[in-house]
């Protein structure tokens, strides 16, 4: 069980230009080191989807309206599996603040290629958390950092098949970047 105490985040210690990724499984993870709150609330509803302590929540459980507003900064992957074997992952929601921070719509598009988070969280069946600079050169100059929190869905409570991602995107001055419009597109 993840058990997370409410963050307390001390602005004055954010390193806005992250040197590396920071990259934790949620439940080994200090929560001091969250650095939006958004995350925690994330993470705790996904706790609460869980329909047993041993299982995963699925898409079943996965109700939007859980995670309200911040639906902008959601994205959801179906991942593909052969033989067991995780192939592929398509784009199935993708809220509009990642869209437009990427400059494109991949909803409904297939990858074949995983950031090492995505894979970590799909084969582990663990929540995982991530904290570094944006790898997307088009962020660069906006964003000097992302934290994500990756949540693994499994229809069948062992096998995950979906994962959810929150991005909360960071300026330089260490504060929420969000300029962007709040619309979500759903595949």
């Amino acid at each position: 069980m993840i058990a997370l105490r409410k963050p307390s985040i001390d602005v004055g210690a954010f390193q806005p230009t992250p040197v590396a990724d920071e990259m934790e499984f949620l439940d080994t993870l200090d929560p001091v080191r969250l650095r939006s709150p958004k995350i925690h609330q994330v993470a705790e509803a996904w706790q609460g989807m869980r329909p047993a302590p041993h299982l995963l929540p699925g898409r079943q459980h996965f109700d939007p309206s859980a995670v309200g507003r911040l639906l902008p900064q959601v994205m959801t992957l179906d991942l593909l599996r052969a033989d067991g074997e995780l192939r592929a992952m398509r784009y199935r929601l993708i809220g509009s603040m990642i869209r437009d921070a990427y400059g494109e719509d991949t909803t409904g598009k297939l990858a074949e290629t995983f950031p090492r988070h995505f894979r970590l969280a799909a084969e582990s069946g663990k929540p995982v958390w991530r904290f570094g600079p944006p790898a997307q050169t088009i962020l660069k100059g906006r964003v000097t950092a992302i934290e994500n929190l990756i949540l693994p869905l499994a229809s069948d409570g062992t096998t995950v098949d979906v994962l959810v991602l929150l991005s909360v995107f960071f300026d330089q001055s260490g504060r929420e970047f969000r300029p962007f419009r709040s619309r979500v597109r759903l595949a």
